[in-house]
């Protein structure tokens, strides 16, 4: 009965960007499409998003950041890849402590430079456009 009266929602992820003083950006490779991202992934129940992306963060590279602040929120449609709609809060971390090591999720987990990574995750290189339009 209560699935009848709840409405459907989006979808909520969370990604960060964590910048080294060299201006490199901790990214993923992902293991799904072999293509760099902005480590993070979807929002669990029970969690603030700020917590959910403490743990994602830990979970894909080994580090426990802090959260700076909240970057923005950037919407996706449905699309042919996406069937739901989502949206993915982005946030500006920094590293608190933990050493760097990819999950079983990654390919690789590696300080990058932006200009550098040519094969992006789905629409993260317009997510580190949006990032750098931000700062």
């Amino acid at each position: 009965a209560l699935a009848e009266k709840s409405y459907i929602t989006p979808k909520v992820g969370v990604n960060a960007i964590i910048v080294n003083e060299n201006g490199e950006f901790l990214l993923e490779q992902r293991m799904d499409d072999k293509c760099w991202g902005i480590p993070g992934g979807w929002s669990e129940v029970g969690l603030t998003a700020e917590e959910n992306i403490q743990k994602e963060i830990l979970e894909e590279t080994g580090f426990n950041v802090e959260v700076e602040k909240l970057i923005g929120v950037i919407s996706r449609k449905p699309n042919e890849r996406y069937l739901l709609t989502s949206y993915h809060l982005l946030f500006k971390c920094k590293i608190v402590s933990g050493e760097l090591r990819k999950s079983y999720e990654s390919e690789n987990v590696a300080w990058q430079k932006f200009e550098d990574i040519q094969n992006w995750h789905a629409d993260h290189k317009e997510w580190m456009k949006f990032y750098f339009n931000s700062i």
